[in-house]
């Protein structure tokens, strides 16, 4: 296995990756009737969204799909849209492609990386928000957006706690538990709290909606 190609969500003209997800809405290709196969071995789900938040709502926007061998895919829909012509820059040759505008009924929260962290590496899963040096928490409620949080500042002290233990398995920990872990998009993974001055990690339980946004970080109430 090595690292995924991560989904992504175009906001405030900057793409983002998505470093966690807490929630429920976002595309699912078995909700579709679709049952991709994997497209290499950095995309063994078999497909990569691109959402984009326009007007204060969640879109996706590009599909690309791994369909089943002996699929036409020509005959394929996606929201009532035909398979777009491939990218000239794609990276999987044998990909369907779709160009959308489909509303997303997602309601939870994103967290979102941009900017890799130059000399971090992590060949496994889904990249964490601690390997971007731009991170933003945004919450959403049936697809509207309803805050943005800036948690950058907070990932850049937490980075500073974590050393090179933080991309191989824990001492006590099996390959394939770290694996899974690689491969979860949970915030406890990718935004880990910060260690207390004692030493002792503080209390990890999740908050729900509204109170997640809650932080001491850059919180924006989205007024479009």
């Amino acid at each position: 296995m090595t690292t995924q190609f991560q989904d992504e969500v175009h906001f405030r003209a900057v793409r983002y990756a998505i470093t966690a997800i807490d929630g429920d809405g976002l595309f699912e290709p078995n909700d579709h009737g679709l049952h991709p196969r994997a497209l290499s071995s950095a995309c063994w789900r078999g497909y990569i969204c691109s959402y984009r938040v326009d007007g204060g709502a969640l879109h996706l926007t590009h599909l690309e799909i791994g369909l089943p061998s002996g699929e036409d895919p020509a005959a394929a829909r996606i929201f009532g849209c035909a398979p777009a012509p491939r990218p000239a820059n794609a990276w999987h040759p044998d990909a369907t492609h779709f160009e959308l505008a489909a509303a997303v009924d997602f309601t939870g929260r994103l967290l979102l990386g941009a900017g890799h962290v130059r000399g971090a590496y992590l060949n496994m899963g889904f990249h964490p928000a601690w390997l971007y040096k731009d991170v933003h928490e945004l919450a959403f409620d049936h697809g509207q957006l309803l805050t943005s949080t800036d948690h950058s500042t907070t990932v850049a002290e937490l980075r500073g706690t974590l050393d090179d233990q933080a991309t191989r398995p824990h001492a006590d920990e099996s390959t394939s538990s770290w694996v899974e872990r690689t491969f979860s998009r949970a915030f406890t993974y990718s935004l880990p709290p910060l260690p207390t001055p004692g030493g002792s990690p503080p209390d990890q339980a999740t908050p729900s909606l509204p109170a997640a946004i809650q932080t001491p970080d850059t919180v924006i109430q989205a007024d479009i």
